[in-house]
C-alpha cells in the first residue's frame, strides 16, 4: 500500500498528499485532509507527531516498521500525480495560500521520479549514521506512554523489527547485484553499530530498559506489570534484529565506496537528489558556477581581514566558557534577542546521546515537537558527548536560535 512507502517520510516529519477534488473542500480543509489521509495508522511517528491523534481523526493501531516494496512506490507515484492536479486546481487563493500550494506542488513533483531509483530510495534506511536502522533506539527513547494502548503499540513495533530487518537485508543483497548497494566501509561501520547495540542491549541496565521503567513509574496507569515484558523484548526481538543485521551484512563482500558516479544510474540519481534537496531548478554545471562565484566573493572578503583577526578563530578562548550545556543554551536564548524576534520561554530537555550509540550518532540533533504541542512535554535536544564550550555553534544550531 502507498501508506507503507510514505511511512519513511512521515517518520522524518514530512508532509504528504491525498486525492480529494478541489471543489469539495475549502483549501485550508483540504490541507488538513492531506496530512490525515496519508498517515499510516501503524506508523510509530504518530506518537511523536501528536499528543492526541484522535482529535485529528487518526486512530493508531499497533505500530510496526513496514517495508516499502517497488509496487508501493509505483502506487505512490500515481497518487502524487493526482494530488498535484488537485492542488493546482485551487486558483482563487490569497498570497499565503498560493505560496503553500506552490510549495506543496514543488515537493510532490520532487517525489515523482523516486520510483525510478527504488534501490537507492528504499535502501537509504540502511547505514550507520542518521539512517533509520541506527536511529530506532532514539525513537524508542523519546516515545511517550500516555495510555496503556501506547505500551501495546510500542511492544508491537519492537516485535516486528526482526522481520523488517530481514527484508532490508534481502534488498541490500539485490542492491549489491544491481551495483546500487552500500560500499564495504559503510557496511563495516553498520555492522559495528549493530554489534554495539547488541552488546549494550543485552545488559540488564541498558538505557532503554532504565528509561522505560522510569516512565512506567510516572505513568497515569499501573505500569509495573509491563517492566519485565519490556526487558524480555529488548533482550530478544530487539537484540535479535541487530544480530540479524550484523550477521547478514557480514556475508556481503562489496567494493569500497567510489561515489554515485560509478554506480548504476548514479549520475541520474545525483541530479535527482540535487534538485529535490536544494529546491533549485539548476543543473550541476550551473550550481558549480554559482558556488564558484560565491567562493571568490568569500575569499575576497577574507583577505581583507588582518592576521590578528584570523588567529582569534583558533584561540582556545574564542568562545565564552560555560559550566554546562544548559548554561550555554540559556545564554544563547538571551543573546539571540538582539538579532531575532523574541519568543516565549521553551520547555526543553538537554540529553546526552547514550554511549552505545555515540560512535554512529550525529554530533547533535533534536525532535520536532508534536503538531498539537501545548508546552507541557519537554522538547528533546540531544548532544553527542560531554559538554564542551567549543561546541557553541553546535548548541546554537540544534538549540537557539536553531
Amino acid at each position: 500500500m502507498r501508506k507503507t512507502m510514505i511511512k519513511i517520510f512521515i517518520m522524518l516529519l514530512m508532509l504528504t498528499g491525498c486525492q480529494q477534488k478541489a471543489p469539495e473542500l475549502p483549501f485550508k480543509n483540504y490541507l488538513d485532509t492531506i496530512m490525515i489521509e496519508m498517515i499510516d495508522e501503524t506508523d510509530i511517528a504518530i506518537n511523536l507527531l501528536f499528543n492526541d491523534p484522535s482529535t485529528f481523526g487518526i486512530e493508531p493501531t499497533e505500530y510496526e516498521f513496514g517495508f516499502a516494496t517497488e509496487s508501493d512506490y509505483e502506487e505512490a507515484h500515481t497518487f502524487y500525480q493526482d494530488t498535484i492536479k488537485t492542488l493546482k486546481s485551487y486558483q482563487d487563493l490569497d498570497q499565503q495560500q498560493a505560496l503553500d500550494r506552490d510549495v506543496l506542488v514543488s515537493y510532490f513533483e520532487s517525489q515523482l521520479e523516486n520510483v525510478k531509483f527504488y534501490d537507492y530510495e528504499a535502501g537509504s534506511v540502511l547505514g550507520y549514521n542518521r539512517q533509520m536502522v541506527a536511529n530506532v533506539p532514539t525513537y524508542l527513547e523519546v516515545y511517550e506512554f500516555r495510555t496503556e494502548e501506547d505500551v501495546d503499540r510500542y511492544f508491537n513495533f519492537i516485535e516486528t523489527l526482526p522481520a523488517y530487518y530481514e527484508q532490508i537485508l534481502e534488498l541490500e543483497l539485490n542492491r549489491q547485484k544491481n551495483n546500487t548497494g552500500l560500499g564495504q566501509e559503510v557496511i563495516d561501520e553498520t555492522i559495528k553499530m549493530a554489534e554495539n547495540l547488541v552488546e549494550a542491549a543485552s545488559k540488564d541496565d541498558y538505557f532503554l530498559v532504565r528509561l522505560f521503567n522510569e516512565k512506567m513509574d510516572e505513568a497515569t496507569f499501573n505500569g509495573e506489570s509491563y517492566k519485565s515484558e519490556h526487558q524480555t523484548l529488548i533482550k530478544t526481538q530487539f537484540v535479535d534484529s541487530y544480530k540479524l543485521l550484523a550477521d547478514g551484512l557480514g556475508q556481503i563482500k562489496a567494493k569500497e565506496t567510489a561515489g554515485l558516479y560509478y554506480l548504476k544510474d548514479g549520475r541520474k540519481y545525483y541530479n535527482y537528489l540535487l534538485k529535490k534537496n536544494t529546491g533549485l531548478n539548476m543543473n550541476v554545471k550551473e550550481i558549480k558556477t554559482l558556488l564558484g562565484n560565491q567562493l571568490d566573493l568569500s575569499i575576497s572578503k577574507i583577505v581583507n581581514f588582518n592576521e590578528e583577526e584570523i588567529n582569534q578563530l583558533y584561540d582556545d578562548n574564542f568562545f565564552p566558557h560555560y559550566l554546562s550545556g544548559l548554561d550555554l543554551l540559556s545564554a544563547l536564548f538571551n543573546d539571540m534577542k538582539a538579532d531575532f524576534p523574541e519568543i516565549e520561554p521553551v520547555n526543553y530537555r538537554l540529553q546526552m546521546v547514550d554511549p552505545s550509540m555515540a560512535e554512529s550518532a550525529s554530533p547533535a540533533y533534536y525532535f520536532t515537537p508534536a503538531l498539537d504541542y501545548d508546552g507541557t512535554s519537554p522538547q528533546h535536544i540531544f548532544i553527542n558527548g560531554q559538554h564542551d564550550s567549543k561546541l557553541y555553534t553546535t548548541y546554537a544550531h540544534e538549540g537557539f536560535p536553531g
